[in-house]
Parts: C-alpha cells; sequence; structure tokens
C-alpha cells in the first residue's frame, strides 16, 4: 500500500475505475437533455481539471525543488487545456486536448513514474489528475462529438513546439528534466529510454511525437465512401 509498483493489480485496478468513471460520464452527457444538462457535465470536468491542477501546484509550492516544482510540466499543460476545452469549448483547446491531453498524458497512466502507493495521497494526485485529463479527451470525443482535422494536428505541434522552445533551454542550462527532454532518464523504465543519449533523444523523442499525432489523425480524416 506503501509503494506502487507499475503493472500491478493496484495499476490495473486504478486504471479500471477510471474507464468505469470516464464512461459513466459519457452515458449521462449522451442520456442529458437541453443544453443546461450538457454544460453541467461540462463544467464538472472542467472544474475537476482546473482543481487538480491548484492542489498539484499548491503541493509543489510546500515542496518547492526547482528541477520538478515548475508547472511547466506536460501534465500542467494538459490540465489547463482540459479546464478551457470544458469550460469554454473553443476550437484551439479542444484540439490540444486531444493531442496533449489524451496522446501524450495516457502514457504517464500506462507507464506511471511513480512510487508512492494508495496509502499515499501523491499516488491519488497523480492518478487521477491524469485520469481527468485523459477523461476529458475521451468525454469530448466520445460525448461532446469533437473529430480532429489536420489543421487541429498542425496547431498541436506547434503548441507542442512553443512548449519545448521554453523547456528544453531550462532543462539544459540548470540540468532539469521537465518533459523528459533533460540529460537525465527516471528510474522508471519507459519508452525514452530507448531513444538513445540526450540530446540526439529529444530528436527523436519530437519525430516520434509527430507521427504520433498523425496517427492520432488518421482514423478521424479516412475518405469517405462514394453513396
Amino acid at each position: 500500500m506503501h509503494e506502487f509498483r507499475p503493472f500491478s493489480t493496484a495499476h490495473a485496478a486504478i486504471l479500471l475505475a477510471l474507464v468505469a468513471l470516464v464512461a459513466l460520464a459519457v452515458g449521462a452527457r449522451r442520456r442529458a437533455t437541453g443544453d443546461l444538462a450538457r454544460r453541467g457535465i461540462d463544467f464538472m470536468f472542467g472544474l475537476a481539471n482546473l482543481a487538480w491542477w491548484v492542489l498539484a501546484s499548491a503541493l509543489q509550492v510546500r515542496e518547492w525543488d526547482w528541477s520538478r516544482s515548475l508547472p511547466i510540466q506536460v501534465c500542467d499543460l494538459s490540465a489547463i487545456l482540459a479546464a478551457v476545452a470544458m469550460l469554454h469549448g473553443v476550437r484551439w483547446s479542444r484540439a490540444g486536448l486531444y493531442y496533449v491531453g489524451l496522446g501524450l498524458s495516457i502514457w504517464a497512466l500506462l507507464t506511471p513514474d511513480l512510487r508512492d502507493g494508495p496509502s499515499r495521497l501523491q499516488f491519488w494526485i497523480f492518478f487521477l489528475g491524469h485520469g481527468a485529463t485523459c477523461g476529458a479527451a475521451v468525454y469530448d470525443l466520445l460525448g461532446r462529438g469533437f473529430r480532429p482535422t489536420w489543421r487541429d494536428f498542425a496547431l498541436a505541434v506547434g503548441l507542442m513546439t512553443a512548449w519545448l522552445t521554453v523547456v528544453l533551454p531550462l532543462n539544459a542550462i540548470y540540468g532539469w528534466n521537465y518533459g523528459y527532454v533533460g540529460n537525465a532518464l527516471s528510474e522508471t523504465p519507459n519508452r525514452i529510454h530507448f531513444l538513445g543519449p540526450w540530446p540526439w533523444r529529444v530528436f527523436g523523442l519530437a519525430a516520434g511525437v509527430i507521427a504520433f499525432f498523425a496517427l492520432m489523425t488518421l482514423p478521424w480524416r479516412r475518405p469517405q465512401s462514394p453513396p
């Protein structure tokens, strides 16, 4: 209970619980009648992401460490995108939520860089936060009908490029590892370990992200058969 092990029973259980919660939210959105009811569910999802981001940032301030406490992780960006997408519904935030919130944050759920078990607050902050972000993206797809386009793909690539231009120099100058694009590797094995030494693995990671974003677009952009 005090220590988390990836791919364990506890890991599987929390993922299944998150999937069930998202399924309930999607079902509720589809069954809701009237804009007020639908917007109410959207609001709850947006508020959940905003509350998580505020709480997580506050805890980081309480235990401040320059190498990990700045709110510039991908999960911070994802939570903000989710909150804006759910509360305001502007297109750029929905696109960012799909590609960044689902395409990238889901890997944190599948291959968590986490030591604390269910008896620790950090366990719940980690899984509920990433679950709320990924869940909001799935909810936007299945509950609100968002369908990504190649323009959304380009927007997401531009968004991640802008993020990288901020984070990469900070990592290089101070030896940090925000977004896993610094000259360090997490203790928990993940896909980044196979990309080679720094800084060359940053190029491999960027290429992989772009390719993955393109693959995330293809299912929604298939040409339709003629009638």
